[in-house]
């Protein structure tokens, strides 16, 4: 499932948004999110994230990937463009 929605909008309702897969249009510009997990940045221009049971994908602006093992998004800030993830204790 594909989530797009316009950035003053999600500003305007306070909105956090997550789900399985998600694209997020600014006003006909891309919103490009940094990527923080477990406090530090670790992956920007994020701009396509998908959630597999406890796994993050993510790819920026040119399409390089990175996954995120035993995590969970624990916040979608479009204001700060950032992508918070927190890692699972198992």
């Amino acid at each position: 499932m594909w989530l797009v929605v316009p950035c003053k909008k999600l500003v305007q309702m306070g909105l956090l948004i997550y789900r399985k897969m998600f694209s997020l249009i600014c006003e006909n510009i891309m919103c490009e999110f940094n990527v923080i997990l477990d406090g530090q940045k670790v992956f920007s221009d994020v701009i396509y994230v998908k959630v597999e049971s406890n796994n993050v994908t993510v790819k920026n602006i040119i399409g390089e990937a990175r996954e995120y093992k035993n995590v969970k998004i624990t916040e979608v800030d479009v204001t700060t463009t950032r992508l918070v993830l927190e890692t699972i204790k198992v």
